[in-house]
């Protein structure tokens, strides 16, 4: 994904190229209740495009119905997978999320998780927080990366993490990811 990020004083512009079919995508910007509907107000939505998280779900409904489910607001700290009929992008402005004020809770197992900084960063330093053991994992959509003990740290296709992405991690015990509030 290839995103933008625009900062007009303290709001930022956030671009998220959408494809046809199935996106994982994040939002990390907050504007006021982050309501289903004002966040994915831009998309061109169809009758029966889907979004879900690692718990619940929505599906749109037409201009009239709107986006109905368990999904109501959209939480900094998930990822989302959509399904949407049409290409275009997901257009949504609010307020930058601070990191360490949005510590992400990690279960053993899967998590689907956000990413919270606005710039990339290289995934060793992206997950320095976490408790990782030997073979845990991380995915996106097009890569993944497996950790190796703390002399081969992460490694695979995915080595950085982005703004927009959505991710999934298995980890093997449970643990707080705090992503770091700058770059190295």
């Amino acid at each position: 994904l290839d995103n933008c990020i625009l900062v007009d004083g303290d709001m930022i512009d956030l671009s998220l190229p959408i494809s046809s079919g199935w996106n994982w995508i994040s939002i990390n910007l907050e504007y006021a209740d982050n309501d289903i509907n004002d966040v994915l107000n831009s998309l061109n939505s169809e009758l029966f495009d889907q979004i879900k998280n690692q718990t619940t779900s929505a599906i749109y409904y037409g201009e009239e119905g709107g986006w109905q489910g368990t999904l109501n607001m959209i939480d900094v700290t998930s990822m989302y997978m959509l399904s949407s009929a049409n290409s275009g992008s997901l257009d949504f402005t609010g307020i930058s999320v601070d990191p360490a004020s949005n510590p992400i809770s990690l279960a053993a197992g899967w998590n689907w998780i956000s990413y919270l900084p606005q710039d990339g960063y290289e995934i060793n330093y992206a997950l320095e927080s976490i408790t990782a053991e030997l073979f845990d994992n991380i995915k996106n959509q097009t890569a993944s990366a497996i950790y190796y003990g703390e002399e081969g740290g992460w490694q695979g296709t995915l080595n950085t993490m982005y703004a927009g992405g959505g991710f999934m991690l298995s980890v093997s015990s449970a643990s707080t990811l705090i992503y770091p509030s700058t770059a190295e």
